[in-house]
């Protein structure tokens, strides 16, 4: 199934001193890690499109907030994760 998901600004966070989403973390496709996707990830991922397992790198600290939802316009469920980068770690 696909998803899609945005990188965006932490709300919460004073905007005259935020790092813009793009500068605290990025997205990684599974093709440039040492992780092995699912062969349905694979599919998605060579199409340009991503599912419901991403990747992420921390590019500096930070606040940022990522969204998913199902692309299916059927769906209007949309799931809200904020991540703080504070140093480098895997989640």
């Amino acid at each position: 199934m696909e998803f899609e998901w945005n990188l965006l600004p932490d709300d919460a966070k004073n905007t005259q001193n935020s790092v813009p989403a793009h500068n605290v973390l990025r997205f990684l496709k599974f093709s440039e890690s040492n992780y092995e996707a699912p062969d349905y990830i694979k599919d998605l991922e060579e199409k340009g499109r991503r599912g419901d397992r991403i990747l992420m790198r921390g590019v500096q600290t930070g606040s940022a907030r990522v969204t998913a939802k199902i692309a299916d316009r059927v769906y209007e469920v949309c799931l809200y994760l904020k991540i703080t980068v504070t140093k480098k770690c895997i989640l």
